[in-house]
């Protein structure tokens, strides 16, 4: 047989030369990484290369932090969004607030304006505390946007609309402080969460990972995929 360094099973042997290549990959990742950890000046920070699948690696150490930032290089079609990359898997199981900065963002940070989206959802709740959270750390302001689409609606729009105006009214209240403002948006039924993020220009969008259920969720699609994977700005 073939001299081999990993052999548990005749399957996953190695040569030799395989398994040394597998390590200068792991000591050139190492290296990358302490570079990086030298250009963060007064940042604590450890580095580490982990050997598996890269979203199960992720998600198995997400719980023991506060964050998880992941950079989206972008890309689309329907392959893309049936199968989903690391990303998208990581977003859709971790425990742990996801920040997700697309790539055309490197090197351009700003964080000003926040637009925290409200849907009424025990997880939008959720993504609201950690907007508020942040804007309080960073003295930024955080904008309020509710959609109601229209075919889900009950035989009274207006009454709809008013109904989700109070909510983000109430909302307001809560927080006078750092609501800049509210938008409440009727729609045809999509979200138009990265529509009003570009109108609005702000430099963040804050979300729950699940909103609308039953049918809506069925028939629309996850809305916070759809705004990860169409959105140029940063989604938390």
């Amino acid at each position: 047989g073939r001299p081999s360094t990993v052999y548990m099973l005749p399957v996953l042997e190695k040569l030799d030369s395989e398994v040394m290549a597998e390590l200068n990959l792991e000591q050139r990742m190492l290296g990358y990484l302490e570079q990086k950890k030298g250009e963060m000046a007064g940042v604590s920070c450890e580095v580490s290369v982990a050997h598996g699948q890269a979203a199960s690696e992720i998600l198995a150490r997400a719980e023991a932090a506060d964050l998880v930032l992941m950079a989206r290089r972008g890309g689309s079609g329907i392959g893309r969004w049936l199968l989903g990359g690391v990303t998208t898997k990581v977003a859709r199981a971790c425990p742990t607030p996801v920040l997700v900065v697309p790539a055309s963002q490197a090197g351009q940070p700003k964080l000003e304006t926040i637009m925290a989206c409200v849907d009424g959802s025990d997880h939008a709740r959720k993504a609201l505390e950690k907007a508020v959270e942040l804007a309080r750390a960073v003295g930024t302001k955080i904008i309020l946007y509710r959609y109601v689409p229209l075919v889900y609606s009950t035989s009274n729009p207006e009454a709809d609309m008013q109904e989700a105006r109070d909510y983000v009214g109430r909302l307001e209240q809560i927080h006078p402080d750092l609501v800049a403002r509210s938008i409440v948006r009727q729609t045809d039924g999509r979200s138009f969460i990265v529509d009003t993020s570009d109108e609005e220009d702000v430099d963040l969008v804050v979300m729950g990972s699940a909103g609308l259920r039953g049918v809506a969720l069925w028939l629309l699609g996850s809305v916070a995929e759809d705004a990860l994977h169409h959105s140029s700005r940063p989604i938390m």
